[in-house]
């Protein structure tokens, strides 16, 4: 997603959320528990592992939901209160007693000796029952006669007998018997099915054929209830609903309610209508019109919601999150049994843990992992994440995490998005470019009894800037210096191990030294070498498959890498890509590579070394340096094809898009990096070796710079010129002429900023193509300033 993402329903978690919602709209209209209403028996067979399995779980969803819309139903799992018998006969004569009330019904009371009966009586079955039922009610005679522990007993046996004797002695049109089939195969096993006139059966056990057996079954046990045409009217709206669920409209939580709640409002609007003939009575209609009011208001609410969380996070967190690789089994232990962590993981209080760490040792993966796999939501748990990221401005600010924390906590907890501060939000456009006004927001919502812990995990806090750093570390200061605290909001920040950084917790590290786990310290170093190890092996293995290494090559390339001191991941991964890109491999070449490169530098000048062509090479990697967001393979495939002669879309020598990703590899090898179709650097450390501006020592070594190679590479991006290189490219693009707009969300949205970046450095013509572009009379300048205006809301 582009912006604000959100946990999505899958296809049957959807449809239950519609199912569910139309059940709490029929509870709260509330028809079915009234005096005048039928009561209800299920009669099911619970499952048999000898014999076979009964459908149990389906028929306890039917008995749950005829529960949930608070109709008057009756079984073994709900029975009536009017006797109790301890221990095991006692409650099988409970339960007996219960079924007793299977053989009459409410209108013969005045000639039977039960206190109670029940209207309606529904048996589910399946191919699983017992075909004998003389047999049964002999077993009923013989078991419930004589002992109640006998191995062959069951509940339904006394059931379905006396389902024979209601059906012998009750007219056919009163019996009330509904058979449901819950495997689609007719129960002529029993022979009272016969004399009833339908049989509901299940098509399959998927979620929507079962809900819409419910609702055909609702509409045989209120077939004489003014009801009836509210029940078919919701059976209509789910019908309705679940095809356009299926047909792709999108299930983002924050919209599906309002979803929901339209499709229930269309079918409320269309049952008034039709009158009281449907509806049935005055009450039922009065409760109808005040759920539908409301429901039209609760939308307002949920829509003005909705804008403003698509206005807290217009960064793509979760696609920033996934672009670090999965960790491999055996790695990420060294932190995740560590005492500190454990005991940071266990507290129920607010606490801070912060973990510092080389370059390359691989805190990004390891905080991917921690949110996918360790510190998983749950009912009383909410994890929220932001991936700090210097390459693009709305990755490496507070304010932008904040932003994005917020979105996700209202998402997964929609209750916790108040009124209150929705209304201080709409109130104030301000607060969200606040850090002051988004962390006030964030700790009041921590504070709420209903929040539950609170996790935040910020990665890469090195990449924030500066300003934006310090203020962050002054309020987790200021929170966790407090000796008492309302709230559970737990903070987890990876970094690395900077003195300035150092600095700003220093005073909460005095008080309290266990939120600082050093991933920098001799012990912790250890076991991390350990864990590249793992890596290592697994990583040599999988290349000796693909250059068919023998086993000598593969062992002395291994101990060749485990024998570095300060070997990293990056490290590891980079050399490796050198020698799936080398020819003419032999044992000691291996060697030779691994020596030559032995450090990140080294190995990222050997990579670009040997691009196919330089020139592109270099236009690529200033645009990723420069663009204020990842570009997608297409848009990337313009870039590097424009120039400045062409006059329409149709001039540019696009490449194959299924070839285009080959060809970035071979322009910049493992530098660059393709996840999810979108283009970014390697590793934080790529950028800093590749721009002009960082100081050559704050690259990452991995063991003595012993050996010499030609820096062509490292330091050789100017911001300045990076920018003037994009700012041509959008304005070129811009004056195009044609319909094609693969790249006009980002020219039309940055390509000024770029220009202003690039001040004093480019040409007249350049200027008079921008000017070019400003006219308001071409239809071009329509479709991209309309782009521009969208951006800058």
């Amino acid at each position: 997603m582009t912006s604000g993402e959100e946990d999505v329903y899958q296809m049957d978690d959807a449809l239950d959320r519609l199912f569910n919602k139309i059940l709490e709209v029929l509870a709260e209209i509330d028809p079915f528990s009234g005096s005048a209403s039928p009561t209800i028996f299920v009669v099911y067979a619970h499952d048999n592992h000898e014999k076979g399995t009964a459908n149990a779980e389906l028929a306890r969803s039917i008995m749950k939901w005829l529960r949930d819309i608070r109709s008057r139903t009756l079984s073994d799992q709900f029975p009536f209160p009017q006797w109790s018998i301890g221990g095991r006969n006692g409650t099988v004569q409970n339960i007996l007693d219960d079924q007793f009330h299977l053989l009459t019904y409410r209108g013969c009371l005045e000639n039977s000796a039960i206190d109670g009966g029940v209207d309606k009586v529904i048996v589910c079955g399946s191919q699983n029952e017992p075909a004998d039922f003389d047999l049964l009610q002999s077993r009923i005679r013989g078991v419930v006669g004589g002992s109640s522990c006998h191995a062959s007993f069951h509940h339904v046996l006394t059931e379905l007998a006396f389902l024979k004797i209601r059906k012998a002695n009750i007219p056919n049109a009163e019996h009330g018997i509904v058979p449901v089939a819950l495997d689609g195969v007719h129960m002529d096993y029993l022979p009272f099915v016969d004399y009833c006139d339908l049989t509901l059966k299940l098509k399959s056990p998927g979620k929507d054929h079962l809900h819409v057996l419910f609702f055909q079954l609702l509409g045989r046990i209120y077939s004489e209830q003014g009801v009836h045409g509210y029940i078919e009217q919701f059976k209509n709206c789910y019908e309705e609903a679940s095809k356009k669920i299926r047909t792709g409209l999108p299930k983002l939580r924050s919209g599906f309610e309002i979803f929901l709640n339209s499709e229930i409002i269309n079918a409320q609007n269309l049952l008034l209508r039709t009158g009281n003939a449907a509806i049935g009575d005055r009450g039922l209609e009065s409760r109808v019109r005040n759920l539908l009011y409301r429901l039209v208001e609760i939308n307002r609410v949920l829509d003005r919601k909705r804008k403003l969380l698509r206005r807290l996070s217009p960064v793509p967190y979760r696609e920033l999150k996934d672009v670090n690789p999965e960790r491999l089994e055996g790695t990420c232990k060294w932190f995740v049994n560590h005492q500190l962590f454990q005991n940071w993981e266990t507290s129920k209080t607010q606490c801070l843990l912060w973990v510092s760490a080389d370059p390359g040792c691989g805190k990004s993966v390891l905080a991917k992992h921690l949110v996918d796999n360790v510190l998983l939501n749950t009912n009383a748990r909410t994890t929220c994440y932001f991936f700090f990221k210097e390459d693009f401005e709305n990755q490496r600010n507070p304010e932008g995490a904040l932003r994005c924390i917020l979105h996700q906590l209202f998402t997964k907890r929609p209750a916790l998005f108040s009124k209150e501060i929705l209304e201080a939000l709409e109130s104030d456009d301000q607060i969200l470019a606040s850090f002051v006004g988004l962390w006030d927001i964030l700790t009041s919502v921590a504070r709420n009894k209903a929040a539950g812990e609170i996790i935040c995990v910020l990665d890469a806090l090195d990449e924030c800037e500066e300003n934006g750093r310090s203020k962050l570390a002054k309020a987790l200061c200021e929170s966790y210096l407090r000796e008492e605290s309302e709230s559970a909001l737990k903070f987890l920040l990876t970094s690395r191990p900077y003195d300035h950084i150092q600095r700003e917790y220093q005073i909460l590290e005095n008080c309290r030294p266990t939120i600082h786990l050093r991933g920098d310290d001799p012990a912790e170093t250890d076991k991390i070498s350990k864990e590249i190890d793992i890596v290592i092996k697994d990583r040599v293995h999988k290349l000796s498959l693909c250059l068919r290494l023998t086993e000598k090559e593969k062992r002395a390339l291994q101990a060749e890498l485990t024998r570095v001191e300060n070997r990293t991941y990056l490290w590891v991964s980079l050399v490796l890509d050198v020698i799936r890109r080398s020819g003419g491999i032999t044992e000691n070449r291996l060697l030779e590579i691994v020596r030559e490169v032995d450090t990140t530098s080294k190995a990222y000048e050997k990579i670009l070394a040997r691009s196919t062509d330089y020139a592109k090479a270099k236009k690529l990697l200033h645009v990723i340096v420069a663009a204020y967001r990842p570009l997608s393979l297409q848009e990337m495939a313009i870039v590097l094809a424009i120039r400045e002669d062409h006059q329409t879309y149709r001039q540019l020598d696009l490449e194959p898009e299924d070839r285009f990703p080959s060809f970035i590899r071979d322009l910049c090898g493992l530098f660059v990096t393709i996840q999810d179709d979108k283009l970014y650097l390697i590793h934080q450390t790529a950028r800093e070796f590749l721009v002009h501006n960082h100081p050559p020592n704050s690259l990452p070594c991995a063991g003595p710079d012993t050996n010499r190679i030609s820096t062509r590479w490292q330091g050789s991006l100017r911001p300045i010129e990076s920018d003037h290189i994009l700012a041509e490219i959008c304005v070129w693009y811009l004056g195009l002429g044609g319909t094609d707009l693969t790249f006009l969300n980002y020219a039309a949205a940055y390509w000024t900023l770029h220009f202003n970046n690039a001040c004093g450095t480019y040409s007249e013509e350049l200027i008079l193509r921008a000017a070019q572009i400003c006219r308001p009379e071409p239809l071009r300048y329509l479709e991209w300033f309309e782009t521009f205006l969208r951006h800058q809301e």
